[in-house]
């Protein structure tokens, strides 16, 4: 190799080396300037019995996983919204229940899970669709259901991911 070779080849890996120091610097002050944010609130903290997670057995159809989606509202009331401390009692935050951004407030609370079928549907009837099967950890899972008989377009099943407060939906 030349001498020119070489001094490319070092310069090259200094500069490589520098990268790799300088990512890591900031990923490292980023990591520690996290923990100096506000504390986490009682709805980042708070245990819900209710929550579906993996593995769960005693789901196993719509009605059902609706049942334990009531019970886990139910308990986000009694360990949440009852328990908010008085200086987190603002209109902005949602997790008070004078709130207009509290999702109960609204004529649909997108919060929770839902079912829009049409009146008429071309292909089968709406009620002949498929088992919800649910998987996943966490409150965010997936959701298979087999469309036999309907048309595309005929069914819309929206599945609620309760912590972020988005929904999730499919359109058959």
């Amino acid at each position: 190799m030349t001498r020119y070779m070489r001094k490319l080849v070092r310069l090259t890996v200094r500069l490589a080396v520098i990268v790799v120091v300088i990512f890591a610097t900031i990923l490292l002050v980023r990591g520690f300037d996290t923990r100096r944010g506000p504390p986490l609130q009682l709805w980042h903290t708070v245990e819900l019995e209710a929550e579906y997670r993996h593995g769960r057995t005693d789901v196993d159809d719509w009605q059902g996983y609706l049942e334990l989606e009531d019970a886990l509202f139910a308990e986000m009331q009694t360990k949440v919204y009852a328990k908010l401390p008085p200086d987190q009692r603002q209109e902005i935050n949602r997790y008070y229940t004078e709130s207009p951004y509290n999702p109960t407030a609204f004529a649909q609370d997108y919060n929770r899970s839902w079912e829009l079928a049409h009146a008429e549907p071309r292909g089968a009837a709406a009620d002949q669709l498929g088992t919800l099967i649910l998987a996943g950890s966490g409150s965010i899972g997936s959701a298979t259901f087999t469309t036999e008989g309907l048309v595309p377009g005929d069914y819309t099943l929206c599945l609620s991911a309760t912590d972020v407060g988005s929904s999730i939906a499919s359109t058959v």
